[in-house]
């Protein structure tokens, strides 16, 4: 379980940081 939040919270990191590239 705990695994998988750790995945999710990467994911939705890595996602947020790519959305930031994108507009910068």
């Amino acid at each position: 379980m705990l695994v998988k939040c750790l995945s999710k919270c990467s994911l939705f990191l890595l996602f947020t940081k790519n959305n930031e590239t994108m507009n910068g």
